[in-house]
């Protein structure tokens, strides 16, 4: 018969301890254990998101965006990083800020090529495809007339982007697109450019997805304030990161098939934008192959009060963004818009009863 120590062996001491230690110290070094628990398992698909994203090309998979766009720029050195005026303050902080300048977009959030005069051989230009939009003809055309630049292409909003990039490199962040705890993919449109490689693997993997399987697991959604509330934490603690993504968000990437999304978010922008066409944001173009929200946009005055009644009503609309990293002063106009902007959800996890509910709240809440 074996017997069993009574408590912990942790709290035990003598000879049994020594032994406990030194079987606990061989098992860090060995990597071709058998047997135990079975740990999940995830067959990886061939047509899914990341192949999609991907291609054949050069990849990197980071623990998130500005982890990867901060490895880019140590990688290739350059002069300047130009950032468009209307952008996330996480991104941007991944820029040294020596290096930082920024150029305008305007109201209608289209790189206003007139400005762009000072970008010289050798810098990057970062673009974002901002709700899934695409760029407008005259910076496509810039973008063509500069070989000399290095291009970043933030694709965080494009569920599937369209074929022809226009950046030598591709930034995804696919926790913002679907269900995943984490990622931040840099992939190399072009052959001759490297990818600069994560140094580590994924950090706390268990951290990076307590708050999405909180929310998986809790059907009912009686639990909502404990996963947003981990959700949020989260969030408040990532940094720059020289790690990985965690194995089961890539692996979640490979497995999972765009197109029912696509057809899905399609359905819903066009069902917002049949009744609420009045208030949506004007781009001028195209909302490209699958849309990321419906941004709409209204006076100061009233978009606070107007998300507040949305919350009421259980409709967690989002700010693209709150605070402006570039200086008020001289882009007023992207400060302006950041200030009267709300994104509907149009996403692929609701259907038309979903986009009739969001449209009576609207009509309700500018009331």
């Amino acid at each position: 018969m074996v017997v069993l120590p009574r408590s912990n062996p942790c709290a035990e001491s003598g000879p049994f301890l020594s032994r406990w230690h030194r079987f606990e110290r061989e098992q860090v070094v060995k990597t071709d254990l058998l047997g135990g628990f079975f740990a999940l398992e995830i067959i990886a698909g061939r047509n899914g998101i990341f192949q999609s994203w991907s291609g054949r090309r050069p990849v990197a998979c980071f623990v998130n965006a500005r982890s990867a766009l901060a490895a880019l720029i140590a990688a290739e050195r350059p002069r300047a990083v130009w950032l468009p005026a209307f952008i996330c303050g996480a991104l941007a902080n991944a820029v040294p800020q020596p290096l930082r300048q920024y150029y305008p977009v305007g109201a209608t959030l289209t790189p206003q090529v007139s400005a762009l005069g000072g970008v010289q051989s050798g810098d990057m230009l970062l673009g974002i495809d901002y709700f899934g939009y695409g760029p407008a003809r005259d910076f496509a055309d810039f973008v063509v007339a500069s070989p000399e630049v290095l291009f970043v292409e933030d694709c965080a909003h494009c569920l599937a982007p369209d074929d022809d990039a226009w950046g030598d490199w591709r930034l995804f962040s696919p926790r913002k697109l679907l269900g995943v705890a984490d990622g931040g993919i840099l992939v190399a449109m072009h052959g001759d450019h490297d990818v600069p490689q994560p140094c580590r693997a994924s950090e706390a993997p268990e951290l990076q997805w307590l708050a999405p399987l909180l929310r998986f697991e809790d059907g009912s959604q009686l639990r909502s304030a404990v996963w947003h509330a981990a959700n949020q934490a989260k969030e408040v603690a990532m940094t720059v990161s020289d790690a990985g993504m965690t194995r089961l968000s890539r692996s979640l990437l490979t497995m999972t098939d765009s197109a029912p999304l696509v057809q899905k978010r399609k359905a819903n922008f066009l069902a917002l934008e049949a009744a609420l066409k009045q208030w949506q944001l004007p781009m001028n173009r195209s909302p490209g192959n699958a849309p990321f929200v419906f941004p709409i946009r209204l006076s100061e005055c009233c978009r606070d009060t107007v998300l507040k009644r949305l919350y009421e009503d259980g409709i967690y609309a989002a700010v693209h963004w709150r605070d402006l990293p570039s200086p008020v002063e001289h882009f007023p106009a992207e400060h302006q818009l950041a200030s009267e902007l709300i994104s509907l959800p149009c996403d692929h996890r609701y259907g038309d009863e979903e986009m009739s509910r969001i449209i009576e709240a609207v009509f309700r809440a500018m009331r």
